[in-house]
């Protein structure tokens, strides 16, 4: 039984975003009081990603630490500010796209980024949220967005995930418009960017290509193109870009251990709270090679299903692309609490197929995870270790109530032929998204 009322639900959407709002204005009006150095607010991700555009401009590759550091310096948004630590560890590809913020100062740049970043956001919520017709209201959803934790901490270290979403966004366009030439490019372009977030994506399109040849055709001849570009493109300029980013892979573990994934819950455990964690734990790579296991046998229960050829292109999409991309991000051994936006369209999707979904407690859990910022959750919780986080929780409740929503189309009966395929009807979902 529905524990609140659709009004009520709606009612409590906006309580939920201006209170998470103004805990988090007093958590930042807390810091602004206590430290002495504006160093603690400054984009120290941008600051990375800026300063290898400048090293890249300069005709050096980005992975050339000292090149780096230099750059960062002569880059500094502050004259107290010191290098983080760290690297460059994107594709050259990224590090050329970013060459013209190297060469601007910090702060335009900053701003720049963070408008486009911002601009990418809304517009992709908009049209998530025109696309799937979500019951809720499309402003509260952007702001509750906009304020979350892993939206407003992105966008306060300047990293890349709105962006990202961006390109998601756009490739969901080109799906939808059957351009699967452009499907191909735009998903191995995200993916590149980031692997470890993205790496799915490209694979969940292939899969929608499933006994249907011109689309194959057509989504590896983009997929190819556009690889071929971006791994050539760079060589253009340095022949040894991509040497310094596959040493920056090998390196990467050593000093980025994994926070937010599932396998971060081993940091709830004190006795295991001072270990490396990442790639370098025993546990994460236990529990990646369990969620690659599950994605194989949801993959396969999905396509041999009888009924999915009558499913909606939306309703595949989510079953092959958009829940799987879920289970990548809860079980990869390396993940920041900030590329949780990735997961927005799949959550858009279940609140649009399931209109009872604001109504079930266990989607006020997730979703409260998702908005409470680690300032607030400081505030109130003290009984986790310092390095602990709540991101593994939020996903891996993510992973069960997301399987719940889609194998809800595996258990319905297959429609007649000639039927509408998002007129699908059941107890639990009524009429899904087309």
């Amino acid at each position: 039984m529905a524990f609140l009322s659709p009004t009520t639900s709606g009612r409590l959407v906006v309580l939920v975003v201006v209170l998470v709002g103004l805990l988090e204005a007093e958590v930042v009006g807390r810091m602004l009081l206590t430290v002495s150095s504006r160093a603690g607010f400054v984009a120290i991700d941008y600051w990375v990603l800026a300063s290898a555009g400048r090293v890249v401009a300069g005709g050096r590759v980005a992975y050339d630490h000292a090149a780096l550091v230099r750059s960062m310096l002569q880059l500094s948004p502050l004259g107290d500010a010191t290098h983080p630590g760290g690297g460059f560890a994107y594709a050259p590809w990224v590090a050329v796209a970013l060459a013209p913020f190297g060469r601007v100062s910090y702060w335009a740049g900053l701003i720049v980024w963070t408008a486009i970043s911002v601009v990418s956001l809304v517009w992709s919520i908009g049209r998530w949220w025109a696309w799937l017709k979500p019951p809720i209201n499309r402003r509260w959803l952007t702001l509750a967005t906009l304020v979350s934790y892993p939206v407003a901490s992105g966008l306060r270290l300047g990293q890349t995930d709105a962006i990202l979403l961006g390109l998601v966004t756009i490739s969901f366009a080109a799906f939808r418009s059957n351009h699967w030439f452009w499907v191909g490019a735009v998903a191995v372009v995200a993916a590149s960017a980031k692997p470890q977030d993205l790496l799915w994506l490209p694979i969940g399109y292939l899969l929608l290509t499933y006994g249907r040849r011109v689309e194959l055709r057509r989504f590896l001849g983009g997929s190819a193109g556009m690889g071929l570009l971006l791994r050539t493109g760079p060589v253009l300029l340095n022949h040894r870009a991509w040497d310094g980013y596959l040493q920056s892979l090998m390196s990467i573990s050593r000093f980025q251990p994994d926070w937010a994934s599932i396998s971060g819950l081993m940091r709830w455990v004190p006795l295991f709270n001072s270990d490396p964690g990442g790639i370098h734990s025993p546990f994460a790579d236990a529990i990646f090679i369990a969620g690659i296991s599950l994605i194989a046998v949801w993959v396969h229960r999905v396509l041999k299903t009888a009924d999915s050829a009558f499913w909606s292109p939306t309703t595949r999409w989510a079953a092959l692309a958009g829940y799987p991309l879920v289970v990548w991000l809860a079980c990869v051994p390396y993940l920041h609490t900030e590329d949780l936006v990735l997961v927005l369209p799949f959550v858009i999707w279940g609140l649009a197929a399931d209109p009872s979904a604001l109504r079930r407690p266990a989607l006020w859990v997730l979703l409260g995870g998702l908005e409470v910022a680690n300032g607030v959750q400081a505030l109130l919780i003290q009984v986790l270790p310092p390095t602990a986080s709540f991101t593994p929780a939020v996903l891996g409740l993510a992973v069960l109530v997301g399987g719940f929503w889609v194998s809800s189309f595996l258990r319905a009966s297959a429609p007649r032929p000639g039927t509408t395929a998002g007129g699908l009807s059941t107890p639990l979902l009524g009429r899904g998204p087309q």
